[in-house]
């Protein structure tokens, strides 16, 4: 990062890291749930079936100096150990001004970004989420700002309702006995949402570990490509362990940190990250669309 977005950043991981919390902190008091299967909605947020957005995809990784690289995902996260599990993670991020005029739109007619944090996905084949979608249909209008939830393999569900470029969103993950609270809170507005779902048939949800990530829905090919949204501010990241006990993304006992870079096709990098900042704060610029 370089000039004015380094500046923007500086001033918001001042903030995170003065809450900086050890790995040997005291849990947090859990959220409210609603009854498995259910979804509650605050501030003006609703449940809007007729939207249908791309669902995730489970990213195809290879290392790279020790970097996960993807096609589709650019972030930070956490494994667990051997025989250890996440149950946990945390986020507040700004939700970024998407530039729909330096956007590529793609052959589908969208390009896409998403913000999100969630358990799973990095090394299994589930991911318990939620976060903000933001898509452009041509470079000439005004993007869609839209909250969701997703248990995939299961389909996303999302929420429209007051959500603007940034509003500060406070999102998340927790697994409660064999269900998954999902929760995003836009704290500038009071609006939001809590659902509880249990894993999706079929599948097992391993919380093997936790990410926070931009994302390429489209998976950086022609027909969703990456929206240009300047630039995402992630801080206030945590996580639980298995023993209830909470942390940063740093490497513990628990858990070792990753670091996951997005490319294109042709292996440019299709965005650039800051450093994990006491392991709860970091920066990512968007580069190109794919």
């Amino acid at each position: 990062m370089k000039g004015k977005a380094a500046a923007v950043f500086a001033v918001t991981l001042a903030a995170a890291l003065a809450g900086s919390v050890p790995a040997t902190a005291a849990p947090a008091a859990p959220r409210a749930t609603t009854p498995t299967g259910t979804v509650r909605t605050f501030g003006g947020m609703h449940v809007d079936t007729s939207i249908h957005l791309t669902p995730t995809h489970l990213p195809h990784l290879r290392v790279r100096n020790g970097t996960y690289i993807s096609n589709n995902w650019s972030g930070y996260a956490i494994t667990a150990r051997g025989g250890k599990t996440i149950p946990l993670v945390t986020e507040d991020f700004t939700v970024p001004s998407v530039n729909c005029a330096d956007s590529t739109i793609g052959t589908s007619g969208f390009a896409y970004v998403a913000d999100w944090a969630g358990l799973d996905g990095l090394v299994d084949a589930t991911v318990e989420q939620e976060g903000v979608d933001i898509d452009c249909t041509s470079t000439a209008g005004p993007p869609a700002y839209v909250a969701w939830y997703e248990m995939y393999p299961s389909d996303p569900v999302a929420f429209t309702g007051t959500i603007d470029p940034g509003d500060a969103i406070s999102v998340e993950t927790q697994r409660t006995g064999s269900s998954y609270v999902l929760s995003l809170t836009d704290i500038t507005t009071g609006a939001g949402f809590t659902t509880t779902q249990a894993c999706p048939s079929g599948s097992t949800c391993k919380d093997n570990s936790a990410e926070v990530i931009t994302e390429d829905p489209g998976t950086s090919v022609p027909a969703y490509d990456l929206a240009d949204f300047g630039m995402d501010n992630q801080t206030g990241i945590l996580a639980h362990t298995y023993t209830g006990r909470r942390g940063s993304f740093l490497t513990c006992n628990f858990w070792i940190s990753q670091t996951v870079e997005m490319v294109d096709p042709s292996n440019d990098a299709m965005t650039s990250l800051s450093p994990l900042y006491g392991g709860q704060a970091f920066g990512v610029t968007w580069n190109r669309s794919g």
